[in-house]
């Protein structure tokens, strides 16, 4: 299976990350748009592997919920005339 060099993966999750489109690397890169795509899985799946490992037990003080959690609230149900909040819990593991 080949590779994209180094310097090109690097240049291509730059340009994402920059909030190009697929289609706009694929023309200026000229990688095809399905090993973008694979690019970007394989990148995920490494920052999901390293914040899995390395974000774990952090001593915290203080927890602040950011406004998109907060502008989800009144969509809940309500029981018993309160609001029930589901926090996602992580998978536990």
């Amino acid at each position: 299976m080949n590779r994209l060099p180094t310097a090109q993966r690097a240049q291509i999750i730059g340009v994402m990350v920059e909030g190009m489109s697929i289609r706009f690397v694929s023309r200026m890169t000229g990688a095809s748009k399905n090993t973008i795509v694979k690019l970007l899985v394989d990148a995920g799946r490494a920052c999901s592997a390293y914040q899995h490992s390395a974000l774990r037990n952090l001593p915290y003080k203080r927890l602040q919920e950011g406004r998109r959690v907060s502008c989800y609230l009144p969509r809940l149900p309500r029981v018993n005339g309160r609001r029930r909040a589901r926090l996602w819990q992580g998978s536990g593991s």
